[in-house]
C-alpha cells in the first residue's frame, strides 16, 4: 500500500530537465478537449502486430482497421460508442470481440477525460458468465470465482478492461503540463503472463513540431527496471513450461524479458482536441520482440 501510494503520488511529479532535453518553451499547457461537444465524432483505429528477431527482421506482421463511432445519446456528455467497419457505420466490423460487440455508454467531464462508462455492468456480467463457466468445468476453484466476482464488481475496474486504451486516449485531459520539463510518470501496465498489474516507472515529455503553430506533441514512455524483470522473468518460464507440460510448445530456456509501454499524442491546442494517439507496446523475450502498436486518429465530427 505504500509503494502504491508513493506510485501514485508522483505520477506526474516535475523534474529538472536533464542537459540532454532541449527546453524550447516555458508554457504551461492544460491539454483539454472539447470533443464531447460535438454530436458525433469518429476515430480511426489501425492496428498492427508484429514479431521480430534479433536481427529486427519481421517474422510475422498482422494489419487491421477500424472506426469508433461516438454519438451523442441520453445524459450529460454521454456518448455511445461501437467498432465499425466503416466510417459511416453501415457495417460491422468483422474482427471485434464479444465484448467489443456491445456499445459503450462513455460520460465524459468537463475537461474532456474519460469519467465513466454508464453501463458497465452489461459487461460485468458478460466476464463473470466466461469465470462461471470455468468454474463450472473446474478449470479454476470456487474460491477463486468469488474473489473475481469481487473484483469485478467495480465500475473502475471493468472501464479499465473493456476501454483501456479509451480512457488513455483522453486520459491527458486531466491533467497541467508544463513545457520545459521532463515529469517522472509511474504507469500500472499489466503482465503479459499473470495479468497482474506492474507499476512500471517512466516519463512524460513534450515537444512543439517545427514549422507548426498549435500542435504539441506529449510523449510518455515506460519500461520493466531492475525490479520487475526478474518477476516478468519467472512469470514467463513458469508460463513456458505450463505450455510445455500441455503438448502446445517446445519447453526453451528463456533468459531476458522486458516490457515497454509508449504513448504519443498529438494535440492542437487552437481546436482543443487529441487528433491522433499511438500506443506501443513491446514484450521481448530472449532476442525476439512482440509488438502490438494502435493508432488513433480522428477522422471526423459534426
Amino acid at each position: 500500500m505504500t509503494f502504491l501510494f508513493t506510485a501514485l503520488s508522483i505520477l506526474f511529479a516535475p523534474v529538472q530537465a536533464s542537459a540532454g532535453i532541449q527546453v524550447t518553451n516555458t508554457d504551461t499547457l492544460y491539454p483539454v478537449s472539447t470533443i464531447f461537444n460535438k454530436q458525433n465524432f469518429v476515430y480511426q483505429l489501425i492496428t498492427q502486430e508484429y514479431i521480430t528477431n534479433e536481427n529486427d527482421f519481421f517474422l510475422d506482421v498482422k494489419l487491421d482497421t477500424c472506426f469508433l463511432i461516438f454519438s451523442r445519446t441520453v445524459g450529460v456528455n454521454t456518448f455511445e460508442m461501437g467498432y465499425y467497419g466503416d466510417a459511416t457505420g453501415g457495417k460491422p466490423w468483422k474482427n471485434a470481440n464479444s465484448i467489443q460487440q456491445q456499445p459503450l455508454k462513455v460520460k465524459f467531464n468537463s475537461r474532456g477525460a474519460v469519467e465513466e462508462l454508464v453501463n458497465w455492468t452489461i459487461f460485468r456480467d458478460a466476464l463473470l458468465s466466461g469465470i462461471s463457466k470455468q468454474a463450472t468445468a473446474n478449470l479454476i476453484s470456487s474460491e477463486k470465482f468469488d474473489e473475481e466476482r469481487m473484483r469485478l464488481n467495480s465500475e473502475k475496474i471493468i472501464r479499465r478492461l473493456v476501454m483501456e486504451d479509451i480512457n488513455y486516449l483522453f486520459d491527458l485531459c486531466d491533467d497541467t503540463i508544463r513545457e520545459d520539463g521532463e515529469y517522472i510518470r509511474v504507469k500500472p501496465v499489466r503482465s503479459p503472463f499473470s495479468g497482474e498489474d506492474m507499476y512500471l516507472q517512466g516519463n512524460l515529455t513534450t515537444e512543439r513540431p517545427a514549422g507548426t503553430k498549435n500542435t504539441v506533441k506529449i510523449f510518455t514512455k515506460n519500461a520493466a527496471g531492475i525490479y520487475e524483470k526478474p518477476i516478468l522473468l519467472e512469470e514467463c518460464n513458469e508460463y513456458a513450461r505450463a505450455a510445455a507440460a500441455n503438448g502446445s510448445e517446445p519447453l526453451s530456456e528463456i533468459q531476458r524479458v522486458g516490457l515497454n509501454n509508449e504513448v504519443e499524442y498529438q494535440y492542437n491546442s487552437a481546436k482543443k482536441i487529441i487528433s491522433r494517439a499511438i500506443f506501443s507496446d513491446v514484450l521481448a523475450i530472449n532476442f525476439q520482440s512482440r509488438g502490438n502498436i494502435r493508432t488513433y486518429t480522428l477522422w471526423d465530427s459534426k
